[in-house]
């Protein structure tokens, strides 16, 4: 009785998972398949949202899937589909194309030097406060009192000024290509875990590689690269402890977590995620070393809260309070602004000030109006509809991810070179959107193919990436609306996408090849289609649920903006931004 209860929950987990998973992409694949998003070069971050082709998406995933067979064709020609079964030279192709990426990396670093400003600047400037004694940011409406959280990177920072000097921003910027290396590295890993081929798990750094915006934060003095590497690789070591066993693994998945939230506390959603499927497992097949694995994240996620800050209090003698109220986050997250629906209006900072910085005052306030807003949008369900489409649309469906944002407007310490200028001139960019929005759409589409191709252990394995995503969708849903806090959870997708693609091309492979076979021909298709068939249902529903919500013209919103990006493009190229 009890193991049937068991197998229950583990089951009835898993579909809760894929389908919520299925439906999110589902959901991102219909914005990308009708419409875009762009953001404007400057300080003002304004989102503009564009219109897309239906047609020419569907071109780009009949072209994507000829590409994928042409390739095979010519990997089995020249031998290499063989040659990738040796260790060694898999391993020399994967080490090749790390390099390139490396490589790319440190070139866009070293030629554009950016500095620091916003938050980085706030956080590079507590580590250097912390070594000349200088309490200002410690103190009652400083940058670490309002943001207490910053205290684990403001300590590495530490670590990093004590060998390289304060406010050095290249040491961090090489980090953060030594950090892109990595990750990729660890998501190739994880396709060996998940079962892909060898194929797959070269394709997922070549797809890194080829969706240049991720790298694009190497030049970003923040956590995001570095904490998104130390937390794939929590997960990889998770994985494999799970599977293999072994207590190193265990604590290391553990120390990786911790580092990654020292980072960036946003990967948070990232350790629930492992503690999940830690947690799952551990009712699969219970034993004292797996009881371990869970406690070990906990300690993970009680030392990154409780350790910076109580180190900081004993080493300035300040008392930081629990800075901003996170409803503050949430009350920002569900109003307009001239961003864009969610995205930072200063809200959060405004309403400490007027609650004498006094984040419990300022909780309660901004409580009362985080409900009122989502009562008005319970009541008012249309508009609630929109606006929630919009917000997501703007983080999810821009396929730049603010990666050149983020050149557009960072200070740098040197004369850029003209080939910078050009690269993230407004035009370039424009122009540069049109593959990466093919690139995305290829990329989902590539994840639902996983989704429906793969066999069902594989599945089981990949779904610590599904319940992530699906943490990260829900909780940035409500949370401070941006794209680099989508990225993160878009870079998960890379692995999947490049399994399905794989998936899609061997099943196509297989069926060519039996032509003229058709009992065998038959029961491939047959064996295809018993795993599509609960996807293709879902998929018919969530059409329904789409045609109700967004049919005749309730999605225009979506498309808007075409006039207002077309007259902003025709405005003279800004190089104000541009020039040291």
């Amino acid at each position: 009785m009890a193991r049937r209860f068991r197998n229950g929950l583990i089951h009835t987990y898993s579909f809760l998972v894929t389908v919520l998973f299925w439906s999110i992409l589902f959901f991102l694949t219909f914005l990308a398949a009708v419409s875009s998003c762009a953001i404007s070069c400057d300080g003002a971050e304004h989102s503009f949202f564009l219109s897309d082709s239906v047609w020419a998406n569907l071109l780009t995933l009949v072209l994507g899937t000829l590409a994928c067979l042409l390739l095979r064709s010519l990997a089995r020609r020249w031998g290499l589909a063989a040659r990738l079964g040796e260790d060694g030279y898999f391993r020399r192709c994967r080490r090749v194309l790390l390099a390139v990426l490396g490589l790319l990396a440190l070139v866009w670093v070293l030629a554009t030097q950016f500095d620091l400003s916003a938050d980085p600047l706030g956080v590079q400037q507590a580590a250097q406060a912390l070594r000349t004694g200088d309490l200002t940011p410690f103190r009652t409406g400083g940058y670490i009192s309002i943001y207490p959280h910053q205290m684990g990177l403001a300590w590495l920072s530490w670590l990093l000024a004590a060998v390289f000097g304060d406010l050095n921003p290249v040491v961090f910027q090489l980090l953060n290509v030594l950090g892109v290396v990595l990750l990729y590295r660890e998501l190739s890993e994880c396709c060996a875990l998940f079962g892909m081929s060898r194929g797959a798990q070269l394709g997922v750094v070549l797809l890194g590689i080829l969706f240049y915006p991720f790298w694009l934060y190497c030049s970003f003095v923040y956590g995001n690269v570095l904490g998104m590497a130390f937390s794939v690789l929590a997960m990889r070591l998770e994985l494999r402890f799970l599977r293999d066993g072994g207590l190193k693994r265990a604590f290391g998945a553990a120390g990786a977590a911790c580092l990654a939230l020292l980072l960036k506390s946003n990967y948070l959603i990232f350790v629930i995620g492992m503690l999940l499927t830690a947690l799952v497992e551990l009712l699969r097949r219970c034993s004292w070393q797996r009881c371990l694995l869970p406690l070990l994240l906990i300690g993970a996620l009680l030392f990154q809260s409780k350790v910076p800050v109580a180190l900081t209090e004993r080493v300035t003698g300040c008392r930081l309070d629990n800075g901003m109220s996170n409803w503050s986050w949430i009350v920002m997250g569900v109003q307009e602004s001239d961003r864009g629906p969610g995205w930072y209006s200063g809200y959060p900072r405004r309403s400490l000030r007027e609650a004498d910085f006094d984040g419990s005052v300022q909780g309660e306030m901004a409580r009362q109006t985080a409900l009122a807003e989502l009562k008005y949008f319970a009541e008012h369900k249309r508009e609630g509809l929109d606006f929630f489409t919009r917000k997501v649309a703007s983080q999810w469906n821009n396929p730049s991810f603010q990666g050149y944002w983020l050149a557009q407007t960072r200070p740098s310490r040197i004369k850029l070179p003209s080939w910078v200028k050009g690269f993230i001139g407004r035009q370039a960019v424009a122009s540069a959107s049109v593959w990466l929005n093919a690139l995305q759409m290829l990329i989902l589409a590539g994840t639902l193919l996983w989704c429906a191709l793969c066999r069902r252990e594989q599945r089981q394995a990949g779904l610590c990436f599904a319940v992530t995503l699906i943490g990260g969708f829900v909780f940035h849903l409500f949370w401070e609306a941006k794209c680099q806090y989508a990225l993160s959870y878009f870079v998960l997708l890379l692995p999947l996408a490049a399994g399905g693609w794989g998936e899609l091309t061997r099943l196509l492979a297989g069926l060519l090849a039996r032509r003229g076979r058709g009992t065998e021909k038959r029961s491939l298709l047959q064996k295809s289609l018993r795993r599509i068939a609960p996807f293709a249902a879902l998929s018919l529903v969530l059409c329904g649920l789409l045609w109700v919500l967004y049919a005749n013209g309730r999605h225009d919103s979506l498309r808007c903006d075409d006039a207002a990006y077309a007259a902003y493009l025709a405005e003279p190229e800004a190089v104000d931004y541009l020039e040291n």
